[in-house]
């Protein structure tokens, strides 16, 4: 196995373990702060970041005309960006793996020990 390969096998492997924390994930909470940005806005809890994802997939079902509901939109939504992202020809595992680890981190699911959920 070349190096590349054992690379991509060690991120696949930590996005298997990462989709795995979300089934321990507290309930949600409206009034939780968690920076993954450092920039510490308070103001930014995950109520404010669920009203602006409603906002976000709002404007997706106008634009493509659906009406779903909000689990399929936001699946379909997730499909579209990682469209966008493929088109740019960014790296889509690191992509979903960052975004996903800013959601367990700002969820309240990862621990103080646990690192920084930014892989790059």
């Amino acid at each position: 196995m070349n190096a590349n390969h054992e690379i991509l096998q060690s991120g696949r492997n930590e996005f298997v373990t990462m989709l795995s924390e979300l089934q321990s994930i507290p309930a949600h909470d409206p009034d939780r702060f968690e920076t993954t940005d450092g920039l510490d806005n308070s103001d930014c809890t995950n109520g404010d970041r669920a009203d602006m994802a409603l906002e976000a997939l709002d404007c997706f079902q106008a634009a493509c005309s659906m009406t779903e509901d909000v689990d399929t939109a936001a699946s379909d939504l997730v499909c579209a960006l990682l469209h966008l992202v493929h088109s740019r020809g960014f790296d889509l595992q690191l992509v979903l793996q960052n975004g996903l680890g800013h959601f367990l981190c700002e969820a309240g699911a990862l621990s103080e020990e646990d690192e920084d959920p930014d892989l790059e």
